[in-house]
């Protein structure tokens, strides 16, 4: 019996164990008593163990936690999981608020009112089961007086073993500075075929920006075929680390350090009271 506070998403073949206090995570996703990510442990209050998180108010890396908009230096904190630098924003690190909650499907929020981040904004997910799957929306809305700067993501964790094989499509890699931030851009990478079919093994060790469509990326094992999408999204950061039975592909919007990359590849700009979205289904084939 869970005691840590959460949200039962059930329909058909399909459950979903959502957990807003711990960053808004997926605690579980399962079709068929298969699961379609990584589970958490019972009581989990980790999110680096959770099934999947939100990446906001941005992705991956922000180098030295620090990078200028508009004329203003901007401080922001660093990160335990990757010193010196920041990493994917506050969204994972906060409790989200349960808006709505329904047999099958539930509204997350956040509200994140200026510090060290000097722009407010309010985030929300919107979890919806599908046949064989789920789908989740990230969106967040510009509560200053002035424009912000902005990326999305989704951070799920697949389950991964010897058998599993990935097959996207992606036109280049950025590869990692001596920092571990995102910094050239290399056109030979192991997606570069369309629609190539990778297995787990010639992956291993990546922690990579793949520059490419997230759209029907199949993720294939002896247990399950598993099809991820994201229309918004700019391409997926792949995450395989050795010795461990999962694999990260995360749909974001923006390359990694791009608040300091003058090519400023895929970050949002957005206005005061607009909003900007990032979309993912997950569906069991």
């Amino acid at each position: 019996m869970w005691r840590v506070p959460m949200i039962v998403l059930k329909k058909d073949r399909v459950r979903c164990l959502v957990t807003p206090a711990v960053g808004g995570s997926i605690a579980a996703l399962a079709v068929d008593g298969v699961d379609l990510l990584r589970p958490a442990p019972v009581d989990n209050e980790d999110v680096l163990k959770s099934g999947c998180f939100p990446l906001v108010p941005f992705a991956n890396r922000v180098a030295d936690a620090r990078f200028t908009f508009d004329g203003e230096r901007i401080e922001i904190e660093p990160d335990r999981e990757a010193p010196p630098h920041a990493l994917h924003g506050h969204g994972w690190r906060a409790a989200w608020q349960v808006e709505t909650a329904a047999e099958d499907r539930a509204v997350l929020r956040l509200d994140h009112k200026g510090g060290g981040w000097p722009w407010d904004y309010s985030a929300r997910q919107i979890l919806s089961l599908l046949p064989g799957g789920l789908n989740v929306v990230l969106e967040v809305t510009n509560r200053s007086a002035r424009p912000m700067p902005l990326g999305l993501g989704l951070h799920p964790y697949f389950p991964a073993g010897a058998t599993t094989r990935i097959a996207a499509a992606a036109r280049s890699i950025w590869l990692n500075d001596a920092r571990g931030v995102a910094d050239v851009v290399q056109e030979a990478n192991p997606f570069a075929g369309d629609g190539a079919d990778v297995p787990i093994g010639a992956l291993l060790g990546l922690d990579n920006f793949f520059d490419g469509p997230v759209n029907g990326i199949l993720i294939s094992s002896d247990a399950s075929r598993i099809a991820v999408t994201s229309g918004e999204a700019r391409g997926f950061h792949l995450y395989a680390p050795p010795g461990e039975d999962y694999v990260c592909l995360e749909p974001v919007t923006h390359v990694p350090n791009s608040f300091n990359d003058e090519r400023q590849p895929g970050h949002q700009i957005v206005d005061p009271g607009a909003t900007a979205t990032i979309g993912m289904s997950i569906v069991r084939l």
